[in-house]
């Protein structure tokens, strides 16, 4: 009887183990998946004040070339 109770017990701790593990490793994918929006988000934001400078600059000229 012992033995099988230091087997269920063991059993147990191992279980426990990988179920950290396997919580551990989800975090760490959860972190790392956050991190590859943020830079695909910031990248998207710099081209989009990038197009939206170069419509700024497109509009002055017109502006300016009509008052001419």
């Amino acid at each position: 009887k012992q033995l099988v109770e230091d087997a269920q017990a063991e059993a147990q701790e191992i279980s426990a183990q990988t179920m950290a593990a396997a919580q551990q490793e989800a975090q760490s994918q959860r972190e790392a998946a956050q991190k590859e929006l943020d830079a695909q988000k910031e990248s998207a934001m710099a081209a989009l004040e990038q197009q939206v400078d170069a419509l700024g600059k497109q509009i002055m000229s017109k502006l300016l070339g009509a008052a001419a």
